[in-house]
């Protein structure tokens, strides 16, 4: 049959909405590319370009810019970094994770890290330290970012998925706490740098 004019304009639409979405996020990806020094020797040419497909995909299923900027720097950080070991299976796992957070789920994790960074040489137990963690990150999200407290502890809750925070019960109600598995996100790639894009 012949197709109607406003659903072939929609096709002609998304066709070009999807290859400037593709374009940008080659271009995204090449220039962090470009800042990594070499390939590392025991990086094996499927394992790297598993990942550039990895990231394909995620390009065509909507991942927005910030996304992809971080999975670009874990994939130039995993591949082109000669001080960490490529292990293509954590990328993948880190690149993957990253793709699908949202911005507030984005915001929090780089203040708890923030927060961790800054705290964790003041010679403290490790319970002041998750504490005091805690409390400066809400301090700094709310009410600037997040509306309330439980908001904030809600977005945490919903990261529990991704074994980047944990939530567990302490005293005097829920504590926000990062996990090693947001230290060695963070090694990959800065979350903060992703939030101004």
């Amino acid at each position: 049959g012949v197709k109607s004019t406003p659903s072939f304009g929609l096709s002609a639409m998304y066709r070009a909405w999807q290859k400037n979405r593709i374009q940008e996020a080659q271009e995204i990806l090449i220039a962090e590319l470009k800042s990594g020094t070499r390939l590392a020797g025991d990086v094996d040419q499927d394992s790297f370009f598993g990942l550039l497909f990895r990231y394909l995909n995620a390009t065509k299923q909507g991942a927005a810019r910030r996304n992809l900027k971080l999975m670009a720097e874990i994939i130039r950080s995993g591949c082109f970094d000669v001080q960490i070991p490529f292990q293509p299976d954590k990328i993948a796992s880190n690149a993957e994770l990253v793709s699908q957070l949202t911005r507030e789920e984005l915001l929090l994790l780089a203040t708890l890290h923030h927060h961790k960074l800054a705290l964790q040489n003041s010679g403290v137990t490790e319970d002041e330290l998750d504490r005091s963690v805690h409390e400066a990150t809400l301090k700094d999200l709310v009410p600037k970012y997040f509306d309330s407290e439980d908001h904030c502890e809600a977005v945490a809750v919903s990261l529990g998925r991704t074994g980047l925070v944990t939530t567990p019960a302490v005293w005097d109600g829920n504590r926000i706490q990062a996990t090693p598995r947001l230290e060695e996100l963070c090694r990959l790639c800065d979350l903060e740098s992703a939030l101004s894009m």
